[in-house]
């Protein structure tokens, strides 16, 4: 069964799934508000990069 799951292997895997909890004040519907939290996670990853290029993800005391 190429494809398919089992009830019982989707409800046992989906106990130990993660859960995202997500708050927002919005005018905007559930996928609207996703995409919008996919684009926050690519800018955040965006400055990390940045900060590990210019070595700025150190210390300095």
């Amino acid at each position: 069964m190429r494809g398919k799951i089992e009830r019982d292997s989707l409800e046992k895997g989906l106990k130990h799934a993660g859960k995202i909890l997500m708050l927002f004040d919005l005018d905007t519907d559930k996928k609207g508000a996703f995409l919008m939290y996919k684009q926050r996670d690519g800018v955040d990853n965006l400055f990390d990069s940045y900060k590990n290029v210019l070595n700025a993800d150190k210390m300095y005391l």
